[in-house]
């Protein structure tokens, strides 16, 4: 590491709050429990045990202690085109708003859009992300909808007119995040885009229990039980109620639909995947702390700062391993094979050592047998790699340069992965 490095690295880390764990030689000896060894003790030899025995106990462990147990799925999703435009973006794609119920009284929403791609040879695989700033913000084309629920504040001061006024999206948040998901660059690639603005499932804010989703399950001014879902398990459980629809639309491969999320929304898109095994692939950036990252680690953001800071995101039994995070039954690497044998693609930025990005590679290593023994290959390599190296494979992993977020060059190698690793013709 050269000087000019260790100086940028020295004031990235002043930056974090006192006390965070921060150095490698510091990160505390740990043994992670057994993937390939079920609660009885008995091994986990084949794919029948797997998925007849150990994959529903890693399921039931996370959903207990971490994430929260979710409401079964609406008996029969009810939905309605609102809008289609078969000339969208200058006449390279379709675009449709499609909003879905999630109660027969029709009283709650997600409205979802979607853009096809024109001049495919086969129907497209499909992007599915949740955004924060209603569905205008990751695209330029004043033809979608302006998001008029509640939004969050953004996380970074802007140029120019606000995106947001009193947790409203304005005018000028249309195509402000793009960078998240990239619609135009994914048609150009041939993929098709869903997104949804993750406040109509569950609005990021302290009474979230009275809102969105939770409404019709918990009681009015209640909590969920301690082992109620989360703010995260319900962005989870919407991304499933949108992939509900997608794999009914004729223009889509219903094989081939990717979650994908960066940081709180990774965290999401890597449980939704766990939750439905009809995801075609996954692919968590930069999930950190209740993503990728193994907990047992300490290293940046923790249990405890995470729970502290974020009560609602998991069920309240994951409080009590704060601190004790040795005491869990489960660590991350549990969570990432909960994906397998599908692809799923970890990614880090080499600056975010909030998310700790050695942790989220050792998540995707040490999930590495679910991939070998479901007949597939784990990750490619045993050591963390090179700033811009990516390991390629079904089960992949980037390092790249920069702090917390998502850009183009993560984007480029996404699509290369998915171009390589999604069922051909």
């Amino acid at each position: 590491m050269d000087a000019d490095r260790r100086a940028a690295l020295e004031r990235i880390k002043a930056a974090y709050p006192a006390g965070t764990l921060l150095d490698e030689a510091a990160v505390p000896d740990y043994t992670l429990p057994e993937l390939l060894v079920c609660a009885d003790g008995t091994p986990v030899v084949s794919a029948a045990d797997w998925f007849a025995r150990r994959r529903p106990e890693l399921l039931d462990l996370l959903a207990r202690d971490m994430f929260g147990r979710s409401p079964e799925p609406p008996a029969a999703l009810h939905w309605e085109l609102r809008a289609l435009d078969a000339d969208a973006l200058g006449g390279r794609a379709t675009r449709k708003e499609v909003r879905l119920y999630l109660t027969q009284q029709d009283q709650h929403h997600i409205d979802l859009l979607l853009y096809v791609p024109h001049g495919t040879s086969r129907p497209p695989a499909t992007w599915v992300g949740l955004n924060y700033w209603g569905n205008q913000s990751v695209v330029a084309d004043p033809g979608v909808s302006l998001y008029d629920g509640w939004v969050r504040g953004m996380f970074r001061p802007e140029q120019g007119a606000p995106s947001v006024v009193e947790n409203r999206a304005t005018e000028a948040s249309r195509g402000r995040h793009a960078q998240s998901l990239p619609v135009e660059r994914l048609l150009e690639r041939g993929f098709a885009v869903a997104t949804a603005c993750c406040s109509d499932i569950a609005p990021d804010r302290e009474d979230v229990f009275a809102q969105g989703v939770f409404a019709p399950f918990v009681p009015e001014g209640g909590t969920p039980p301690e082992d109620g879902w989360g703010v995260l398990a319900a962005w989870a459980w919407g991304m499933c109620r949108m992939l509900d629809y997608l794999v009914t639309d004729p223009d889509l491969d219903p094989h081939r639909v990717i979650a994908h999320g960066t940081s709180r929304l990774g965290k999401a898109a890597l449980w939704a995947a766990a939750l439905d095994q009809r995801w075609g692939a996954v692919s968590p950036n930069e999930s950190g702390c209740g993503g990728a990252a193994l907990s047992r680690r300490r290293f940046g953001e923790t249990v405890g700062r995470i729970t502290a800071t974020f009560p609602t995101w998991f069920c309240r039994r994951f409080q009590a391993y704060s601190g004790r995070e040795d005491a869990l039954p489960f660590d991350q690497h549990m969570l990432i094979a909960l994906a397998a044998p599908r692809p799923c693609y970890i990614a880090s930025a080499e600056d975010d050592l909030w998310s700790d990005p050695r942790g989220e590679f050792l998540g995707a290593l040490h999930a590495s047998p679910a991939w070998r023994l479901l007949g597939g290959e784990g990750l490619a390599a045993s050591e963390m790699p090179a700033v811009h190296a990516p390991i390629s494979g079904a089960l992949a992993y980037h390092l790249r340069s920069g702090g917390h977020g998502v850009n183009a060059w993560d984007w480029e190698h996404f699509m290369d992965w998915a171009e390589a690793s999604l069922p051909g013709e």
